[in-house]
């Protein structure tokens, strides 16, 4: 008797266990959908880089004579207008030459005075053997003198004619000397003013490259002495942008950027040109993108690294979806399982509920025809297949509802068919997942600006405050 109980019982306990285990593989999978809304609020487009402030312009000032720095009359930081002194060369051996060239002058022009003095000797003695010669000819033809006479007067006159011209030549040969001693005295008066440096322009000296009693050479190359940033009040971010966002950046766009120097404080500039030579560094392309800053405050220096975004475009009030419902992609069971769903016809289009069920129920018909053509279809690479939509009878739905409402009916199915066998980004559109009285629906969209969190929605197939499907998953109901 109690064998046979305990028989039953083990009997009873597998059944019972048989049937757990049936009922448990047999429950129905539930979809559960993490879902975000649909609003409205603000996008801005940005292209993310980073540059290097600089001073819009920066002069280099050197040395053009060598010489030892006797004195420095400027430091780093120090505010210069042009004309100011802001240095100092030994001038004791170019003060030295001055004087040479000075004496040199003074010797050529006591030259000059000289050689005209000795024009004037000979042509008052050229006149004297003219008139000697004349009177000569007179005594001549009178017979109070000889022939010879006659002619050593005119020999006499010929040379002080001979003696003029030379003294004309050694005039213009002095007065050349006077004007090579002057070009001399000239260059050791500008080798003289030389020795002191100037600053060319307004501004602010960035380094100081020299020190006191540091000798410079200028007969090889001009050694710089100062660096000077012409206005700081003006700057301008050399910014090296990707050559896939170049073409979205153009002249006068806006500009946003920080530095790490005033992590909370965010800049204002504007873009100011685009460089058409490109940069290759380790197979990178960019291109420099000069923007320009206003620094009144001066709170901005040279060479400070700023984190840039220029903005390409934005909308402050714009139909939006977060990008995370863009990059959802719908398991394959939950895409198989909407394809098996009966395709829903708005009620406007039948006049009666009996006539939309009679064109459900082609469609249903036509559905299991295209269904059974996928399975005899053979899988392509990627294992994937071509989605097949329901080939209806056109005359059949005519018979149905009329010419006119067929249209507009093959119209709807057409449109809903467009969304499905493929998700992501396409040259058409974008598919997003939405969730609409309960059941998940793919939607083709048009999509705009981008940001980091959200993507416009240029499309009206959207209403704010819609649920958006982000992420699926199934559970055993």
């Amino acid at each position: 008797m109690l064998k046979k109980r305990i028989l039953v019982v083990g009997m009873a306990a597998a059944i019972g266990g048989g049937y757990a285990w049936f009922g448990s593989n047999n429950q129905v999978a539930e979809w559960s959908f993490q879902t975000a809304q649909v609003d409205t609020g603000r996008i801005e487009s940005v292209v993310a880089t980073a540059g290097t402030l600089e001073a819009v312009s920066t002069v280099t000032v050197g040395a053009e004579i060598s010489g030892r720095i006797d004195h420095i009359f400027a430091d780093y930081n120090s505010v210069v207008a042009r004309g100011d002194l802001l240095a100092q060369i030994d001038d004791r051996s170019i003060v030295a030459k001055l004087r040479q060239a000075e004496a040199d002058l003074a010797l050529s022009e006591a030259a000059v005075e000289k050689s005209r003095a000795s024009l004037l000797e000979q042509e008052a003695n050229y006149t004297f053997r003219i008139q000697e010669a004349r009177r000569l000819k007179e005594l001549t033809d009178k017979g109070h003198t000889t022939d010879s006479e006659y002619e050593r007067a005119l020999s006499e006159q010929s040379m002080a004619q001979a003696r003029i011209a030379l003294a004309n030549a050694e005039i213009s040969r002095s007065e050349a000397e006077l004007q090579k001693r002057q070009a001399a005295l000239e260059e050791a008066q500008l080798d003289h003013e030389r020795t002191r440096i100037y600053s060319p322009v307004d501004g602010v000296i960035l380094e100081r490259i020299v020190e006191e009693g540091q000798t410079v050479n200028a007969n090889q190359s001009t050694p710089e002495l100062f660096i000077i940033a012409e206005d700081m009040r003006r700057m301008q971010i050399e910014a090296d942008v990707d050559e896939a966002d170049i073409g979205q950046v153009q002249e006068g766009q806006s500009v946003r950027f920080t530095v790490d120097a005033y992590p909370s404080r965010t800049y204002q500039g504007e873009v100011e040109q685009v460089r058409l030579a490109a940069t290759v560094a380790s197979s990178v392309v960019t291109y420099t993108t000069i923007i320009s800053v206003d620094n009144q405050d001066l709170s901005l220096y040279p060479g400070m690294t700023s984190n840039v975004d220029i903005i390409i475009g934005q909308q402050p009030s714009a139909l939006r979806v977060p990008n995370s419902a863009l990059r959802f992609s719908a398991p394959r069971e939950l895409q198989s399982q909407q394809q098996r769903q009966s395709i829903n016809l708005p009620d406007e289009l039948f006049d009666s509920q009996e006539q939309k069920q009679k064109v459900q129920t082609l469609l249903a018909s036509a559905r299991k025809e295209a269904m059974a053509q996928r399975r005899e279809q053979p899988v392509m690479a990627g294992g994937s297949q071509r989605q097949r939509s329901p080939r209806l009878d056109r005359s059949e739905l005519e018979a149905i509802l009329g010419e006119e409402k067929t249209v507009e009916v093959m119209r709807v199915l057409r449109s809903q068919h467009s969304g499905r066998g493929h998700s992501g980004r396409g040259r058409n559109g974008t598919d997003i997942w939405v969730l609409r009285e309960g059941e998940p629906q793919r939607l083709r969209i048009q999509t705009g600006l981008s940001d980091e969190r959200f993507t416009e929605v240029l499309t009206d197939s959207l209403e704010n405050g819609e649920e958006i499907i982000i992420s699926a998953r199934q559970e055993q109901g």
